[in-house]
């Protein structure tokens, strides 16, 4: 029996966000690479942190809408915005994410706060 691994490249910038349990924090990070489709997300703090990925509309830049966070209990039908929970973790969390850009809104699970550092990756 033989073990697996997938290598990853970095596949543009690393962006850091400060996420808190009051009030959700929102990232855009325009893709630059087309072909990245995979984001690796790392949560420093001591605290999970649940997190929530739209995609950009192409070519924008900025969110132009205030993105709110779903209310605790009250799933969205239909679920426009996939969720996962980020644990506080001394490994990234690579994701398969929309490719042309996203945004990505963070609450923190206590009053943190942690910082989370994202970033796309390549599959190679």
């Amino acid at each position: 029996m033989s073990a697996t691994s997938n290598a990853y490249r970095i596949a543009g910038p690393t962006y850091a966000l400060s996420v808190t349990a009051s009030a959700s924090s929102v990232a855009v990070l325009p893709s630059e690479n087309t072909n990245a489709n995979y984001a690796i997300f790392q949560n420093t703090g001591t605290n999970a942190v649940c997190v929530a990925v739209n995609q950009l509309p192409s070519n924008q830049t900025a969110v132009t809408i205030p993105l709110a966070f779903p209310v605790p209990g009250t799933p969205t039908a239909p679920q426009t915005q996939p969720t996962f929970v980020l644990p506080a973790a001394p490994a990234g969390i690579v994701v398969a994410v929309p490719s042309g850009g996203m945004s990505v809104t963070m609450i923190g699970a206590s009053a943190g706060p942690a910082v989370v550092y994202m970033g796309y990756v390549e599959q190679s």
